[in-house]
């Protein structure tokens, strides 16, 4: 089958969204990835579809941030292809664009939660024999990782986190700033306690004073 891959248009993303939902089920957000996907948007210049002849969506491909300790790594997917045409290889051309166009971005590492036997060809193998953990439920053989710059994992174990774009596309200058813990959310916001300093020290102090002589009735 003829097809061509580009990077992601804006008007793709009003058709990306229904196509995730044929392809993967309206359930997808449940999944364990979607918990370091959220609040984060995709790394812009790794953000890919596949388009037919006539310009119409087949398939779409997107790179997440993920942060392994101090480590960054890119977290592949969704990779969503039309369900009537999966098969024709239009998957597979846009995993092998994207990790390319990853590796001359200056990318080391990515992660996947996939099928073994399909993301094996590109060298992908174990992530938890290779001692990375996922935050949430996950077929432990599913979990892969592939070292685009080889060496990228040497002296990098631990948790995935997921992270949020810097106001001045840090991202895409490989800084990023870790996202709140998703437990933030359940116990509110952070409170940023006032700095003390000596004048506020001497007037609590007077304050405490006046409180205790008024309950004393002095």
């Amino acid at each position: 089958m003829t097809f061509k891959i580009v990077p992601e248009r804006r008007r793709d993303a009003a058709l990306i969204e229904p196509l995730l939902d044929r392809t993967f089920g309206f359930d997808r957000r449940r999944k364990t990835v979607y918990r370091l996907r959220a609040g984060v948007a995709p790394v812009d210049r790794l953000r890919f579809v596949a388009l037919a002849g006539d310009g119409g969506l087949l398939g779409s491909l997107r790179f997440w941030p993920v942060r392994i300790g101090t480590a960054r790594a890119l977290l592949l997917g969704p990779l969503a292809v039309e369900p009537a045409l999966q098969g024709a290889g239009i998957g597979r051309g846009l995993v092998g664009h994207g990790l390319a166009r990853a590796k001359r971005a200056g990318e080391g590492l990515c992660v996947i939660v996939g099928e073994p036997a399909y993301y094996a060809p590109f060298g992908f193998r174990n992530a938890s024999a290779a001692g990375l953990i996922l935050p949430g439920p996950v077929e432990p053989e599913r979990f892969q990782v592939l070292e685009i710059v080889p060496g990228a994992l040497d002296g990098v174990s631990g948790l995935l986190e997921g992270y949020r774009q810097g106001r001045d596309s840090a991202l895409n200058a490989n800084q990023v700033n870790p996202i709140v813990h998703p437990n933030r959310a359940r116990f509110g916001p952070r409170i940023e306690r006032k700095r003390r300093t000596p004048q506020r020290s001497r007037n609590l102090l007077i304050i405490g004073r006046k409180r205790r002589k008024q309950a004393s009735g002095v």
